[in-house]
């Protein structure tokens, strides 16, 4: 079974957060090129170097449409990328919690690696079916799920998965209120 990172913490998310800065910042200068293409192309302004500071001024004054447009095309840029990084962080969500050293130590596979490539303990989320999961993952999946822990669900397949959709139905119906 492969374990895949789901969740990465660390230093790099401050580089993540100026590269964002930056990356809106552009926008905005994007949302401001064309707002000024569109709005001087229809204006009765003749574009020289002398009539640079009226233009400027009237640009600047609500009533020219200007930085209402400017707005509304850098928002157009920009909510539908925070949307999906919003979206993304809903659903990592956040790192469920450990039930102890040895649960940890027996749930890494030989071909595993407990860290991310920032050093730090990443979320690990197992690929395959359930009947592939070893006892330690099965115990940090009954932890994160909220289900009572029995020696019993390690072996009996049946029992686990029923266990896991009784604790899905009751996280699904507790999420709806």
């Amino acid at each position: 079974m492969t374990l895949h990172p789901a969740s990465r913490t660390g230093p790099g998310q401050g580089r993540r957060r100026l590269a964002a800065l930056i990356r809106s910042l552009l926008l905005l200068l994007l949302a401001v090129v064309l707002s000024l293409l569109l709005i001087l192309q229809w204006a009765q302004w003749t574009l020289e170097p002398r009539m640079v500071q009226y233009i400027a001024s009237w640009l600047l004054r609500p009533a020219s449409g200007f930085l209402s447009l400017t707005l509304v095309l850098w928002l157009l840029f920009v909510v539908p990328r925070a949307l999906r990084f919003l979206g993304g962080a809903r659903r990592s969500g956040g790192s469920a919690p450990q039930t102890g050293e040895a649960a940890s130590a027996e749930s890494e596979p030989a071909g595993s690696q407990g860290t991310d490539s920032a050093g730090g303990d990443g979320l690990r989320v197992p690929t395959g079916t359930f009947r592939q999961l070893d006892a330690g993952h099965r115990r940090e999946m009954a932890a994160a799920l909220g289900i009572p822990w029995r020696d019993e669900l390690i072996h009996d397949h049946q029992s686990w998965a029923v266990a896991c959709l009784e604790a899905a139905q009751a996280r699904a119906a507790t999420l709806r209120r």
